[in-house]
Parts: structure tokens; sequence; C-alpha cells
């Protein structure tokens, strides 16, 4: 995957332009599928059922919620539970600050459609903390879901004294570890108790962890509003920072192979521009946001 944290993948078109070259296609299947009048002549004035199909396109959205979860990791999350802090992050927690956090994902394909691809992108910065930066220390889902998550599963999660995070796909918890879970739809919030983390079917690509950026690229899935892939980062903060945010880029798109032949046709039919748009699979307009953090920081 590649390793560089600018956002130069992001198929850069408006709402408006991508709703062009969405319209061009479906007044294309008007023109060559005019509907003929009572009379024997060709009517235009209405849309074919091929075009309507090809209009809901327009409905697709991909974008992110309001604000992140998110929920530091201290010790007493450890305590809670009955077991010893572990000495290896009594002693990080001197330096840094660390934080769990989920990206408000929202998934809205065209009706009895899925997204096929989603790339997101997540940076995070700190203001006030000299020359230290954040750093993404675990990176969710991992590529290895790939073998793990053959359909959409639940799993667990658990932070070892070492503080590598430990996954298991039978939902036990291994003894002697401190539980740190990943949301679940439907869950009031989060804790450091043991709560499921789901896992969609997708190939997954991540960038490496130890950046203050993340990347991720979901691909070969049907990714829709009820099958919404969860991404989470375990975000390692300097202490004495006075200022944390994140900023997040996401796309998402379908495989030009899986439309119908009689579209595949169609657009071969249009200008190069619009045939390059649907060939490289009707990608969403890419959505842009930055979270302020800055209130869950010790000094704040």
């Amino acid at each position: 995957m590649e390793t560089s944290n600018g956002l130069d993948w992001l198929e850069k078109s408006s709402q408006t332009e991508r709703a062009k070259m969405v319209d061009a296609l479906a007044q294309w299947f008007d023109d060559e599928g005019g509907l003929l009048s009572s009379h024997g002549q060709v009517s235009t004035n209405r849309a074919t059922p091929q075009a309507a199909k090809v209009r809901e396109f327009k409905m697709d959205r991909a974008s992110f919620g309001a604000f992140p979860e998110l929920v530091e990791i201290a010790e007493e999350g450890f305590l809670k539970r009955d077991q010893a802090v572990p000495a290896h992050f009594v002693e990080q927690s001197r330096l840094y600050q660390f934080f769990w956090l989920r990206l408000p994902i929202g998934l809205f394909p065209a009706a009895g459609w899925a997204f096929n691809r989603l790339e997101v992108q997540a940076s995070l910065h700190v203001v006030g903390a000299d020359h230290r930066q954040p750093r993404a220390v675990h990176i969710l889902p991992k590529p290895e879901f790939e073998q793990l998550a053959q359909a959409t599963v639940s799993l667990s999660a658990s932070l070892a004294p070492s503080l590598e995070l430990e996954l298991k796909d039978d939902g036990a918890l291994p003894s002697g570890k401190a539980a740190v879970s990943l949301s679940v739809a439907g869950n009031a919030g989060l804790s450091a108790g043991p709560i499921a983390y789901r896992a969609v079917r997708a190939k997954v690509e991540t960038s490496a962890p130890g950046l203050d950026w993340v990347r991720w690229r979901l691909s070969d899935a049907r990714l829709f509003q009820e099958n919404t892939p969860e991404l989470v980062l375990i975000a390692q903060v300097p202490r004495g920072a006075t200022g944390l945010s994140m900023s997040c880029a996401m796309q998402a798109r379908r495989y030009f192979r899986l439309f119908s032949a009689e579209i595949q046709d169609a657009v071969a039919n249009l200008p190069s521009a619009i045939q390059a748009f649907f060939r490289g699979g009707l990608p969403t307009t890419p959505d842009e946001k930055t979270f302020d953090l800055s209130a869950a920081l010790a000094n704040n």
C-alpha cells in the first residue's frame, strides 16, 4: 500500500459534477431507448427504466458523522476488572495519553447497490507538544481479517501487558489480560470492559502503525448502511499537548465489472472523461472533515 499521507488518492469531483456524469449515462439510455408514442413517433418526454435506475446513483453517499467515539484508556480500566496495571502501561502513561477512536463512518449507496471498495485516511495533529507527535499504535481492522472474517463476525479484543492488541474470534477474553474492547452497534457507549467488535468480510490494507496518520483500504466487499465497517485506531498522544485534532477523508466506489452488460456497453459510447469516471468505479464525492478532540486532553 502507498506510504504517502497526502490525499492524491482522492478522485476530486463535486456533487454537482458527479451528478452531471450520471445524468450523461441516463440521457444516453433515454436517447437510444426513446419510447414510442401511440402515433409511432419516438417520445423523449419520459425516462426509460434503465435511465431511471442509473439516476439513482446520484443518491450515493459516503460521509462522516458528527463526532468519533472516543475514550481514554487509563489505569482505571484495569482496576475496575480487579487486574494489576501493567508496569509498561504505567511507564508509558507518564509521557502519553492513550485514546480509543472509532471513526463515524456513514455509507448510503443507491438502492439495490453496494460499495465494493472504501478508502479512508485519518491524520492526527497536536499543538503545544514541542517536537513530539501523536502516533497510531494500533489499527483495526487488520489485514489478517481477510482470513478471519469470511463473513461478518464478532470478535473480542484485549490489551496485553505489553500494550499489544490481541484478537480472538470466539468471544472469550484471555485470562490475565486487561480488556480494552471495541464498540458494537447498539451499545450505549465505550468502556474498558469486553465489548464485541464487528468485522465485515473484506480484503483489508492499512498503512503501518506508529505514524501520525492512518490509511485504510477495504476492497472485495459489499458495503452498505447495514454492513458498514468499523475503523478504529488507538492513539498515543504526548502529555502536555494543548490541542488535538484529527483530519479525515473518505471515498467509496464499486467495481465496473459488476455493472450489467447493458450499462457497460452504454458507457463505451460516452466521452472519454465520463468513461473513465464509470470505469473507475463511480467514486463518491470525497468527504473531508476535521474533528477537534482537544477537550479529551488531560490539561484541558
